[in-house]
């Protein structure tokens, strides 16, 4: 799947996507968003429209994940001026060629 389903959900709620990174068993995004959203809204927001765009790509996961694609939880965490550490954490991040299976709890994301 393309990053078209968090992008386009992020943009139309002002968010703007500096970085990201996907590993095998969890995503980091790193985001610049207005302060009238709280993390805990993004995150559900982005976890929502991914999983219904995951799903609708790949149908399979709906008997692999019945109840939820994501793991209810998320870390995160906020920088100041500090974005140069935190795009170098992403873009180190491991880039694994590794299929996932869901295990009935859920992926787990950085968001």
């Amino acid at each position: 799947m393309s990053s078209d389903a968090y992008c386009m959900e992020c943009k139309n709620l002002g968010i703007k996507i500096i970085d990201r990174a996907a590993n095998v068993d969890h995503v980091h995004l790193f985001v610049k968003y207005p302060p009238k959203y709280s993390v805990s809204y993004i995150a559900k927001r982005i976890k929502g429209r991914s999983s219904r765009e995951l799903r609708k790509a790949f149908p399979h996961l709906k008997e692999w994940c019945n109840k939820s694609l994501w793991a209810p939880s998320c870390f995160h965490g906020s920088v100041g001026h500090g974005w140069g550490v935190v795009e170098r954490y992403i873009q180190n991040q491991e880039k694994p060629n590794v299929k996932t299976l869901c295990t009935g709890l859920g992926l787990k994301s950085g968001v």
